[in-house]
């Protein structure tokens, strides 16, 4: 039996984050939640576009028939999801020197995150980091 107030920690059982998370990992890939999975219709492939002047990233489910979507992998034993984007950030010049995750807003039928949103880093020193440009 277990003292009141005190709850053991089950590390098979992770919580499911209700909000969209987007991580720009180290060396330009992405990876995202399953709230982010989810609110794009669970896409098999997605599309990715750039918006250089408000400095925002929008993913789309795409067409995988289309020659320019990328493929969404689940994560081997998590919720979560990856997909490449390293050509897209080296494109467009979007730093990833540091792993950064970011809160996702649905626009749309588009997810889309805020490159001069408040970031968490996520490297292992783990100070903050907002600047990617």
């Amino acid at each position: 039996m277990m003292a009141e107030g005190w709850t053991l920690f089950d590390k098979r059982r992770m919580p499911t984050i209700p909000e969209p998370l987007v991580t720009l990992q180290k060396g330009g890939n992405f990876s995202y939640n399953q709230a982010a999975h989810q609110g794009l219709g669970e896409p098999e492939v997605l599309e990715f576009f750039y918006n250089e002047r408000e400095r925002k990233i929008g993913f789309k489910k795409g067409d995988p028939a289309a020659p320019h979507v990328y493929p969404v992998r689940k994560q081997r034993n998590s919720s979560n999801y990856q997909f490449s984007g390293a050509a897209f950030t080296k494109s467009f010049g979007i730093k990833t020197d540091a792993t950064l995750r970011f809160k996702a807003e649905k626009q749309g039928d588009m997810l889309v995150i805020d490159l001069d949103g408040p970031a968490g880093d996520y490297t292992r020193n783990r100070k903050q980091e907002s600047d990617l440009g």
